[in-house]
């Protein structure tokens, strides 16, 4: 079990967290974050949690989040014009599948911010703000040493599944959010470059549903908003800021 005298001896030297939260059991970080923006904690904020028993995944879904198998943290920033909250979480995607593929994993991202291994979900990202503050609470849940998960989630893994493997979940933390620090002063056009090296299904013809709609056509790229932007046959383009993505199926 991870306990808080390993924390901060772990994050001393990290300039992106300034004030670190740990609890064995929470509801939710990105809820107790909220609470924390409310009374203006500071940006750098890390809260983290051996097991939630309320945690949130995008689209209003749960996230199972066991205790002493995953990373289930989220970290306050304030949002400036670079830092926009679609593109904040994008970029947490991208850091972790970057560092996942250099630990030998085969991992990418699925628009907006989720990231697989082996085409299969391992961590979900889901960035909040509130109406009164200028900052971002990012809640990230990444499965990483669960031996089994349930039934009724076929498409999710974890990073043990995936390779037989048990992972430090502490070094693979501070791994993360030393390249969220590498790349979180860089430009948006390179924000962008960096989210398209790893991301998946990019250039292919996919299943798009939005809204209850579904939408077929190209993923041909994103906008400096984070939006999808949707080739279709007749040349148009659209562009979501939000849905699920599927690989279509060929004929």
């Amino acid at each position: 079990m991870i306990t808080q005298k390993e924390l901060q001896e772990k994050f001393q030297n990290l300039n992106l967290i300034q004030r670190i939260y740990f609890f064995e059991t929470i509801d939710s970080t990105n809820t107790f974050g909220i609470s924390l923006v409310r009374q203006n904690t500071i940006s750098g904020t890390l809260i983290l949690a051996e097991e939630q028993n309320q945690g949130k995944g995008r689209l209003g879904r749960n996230w199972i989040s066991s205790k002493g198998l995953g990373l289930w943290f989220s970290v306050i920033l304030e949002e400036k014009e670079i830092f926009k909250k679609p593109l904040l979480s994008m970029l947490f995607a991208a850091c972790l599948t970057n560092i996942l593929k250099e630990m030998g994993f085969k991992a990418s991202v699925k628009w907006p911010n989720d990231v697989l291994v082996n085409r299969k979900k391992v961590c979900g990202i889901l960035a909040q703000t509130t109406s009164n503050s200028d900052s971002i609470v990012i809640g990230t849940g990444i499965n990483v040493n669960h031996e089994k998960l349930p039934q009724d989630l076929p498409n999710a893994s974890s990073l043990f599944l995936e390779s037989g493997k048990k992972i430090n979940r502490l070094d693979l933390l501070h791994s993360f959010l030393k390249e969220v620090e590498n790349q979180i002063g860089k430009s948006i056009s390179d924000w962008l470059g960096f989210w398209g090296k790893n991301c998946d299904f990019f250039g292919e013809e996919i299943r798009l549903t939005s809204n209850s709609e579904i939408f077929e056509g190209k993923f041909c790229g994103v906008s400096k908003e984070g939006e999808l932007i949707l080739l279709f046959r007749d040349g148009k383009k659209k562009f979501f800021q939000a849905g699920d993505t599927t690989l279509k199926e060929k004929a």
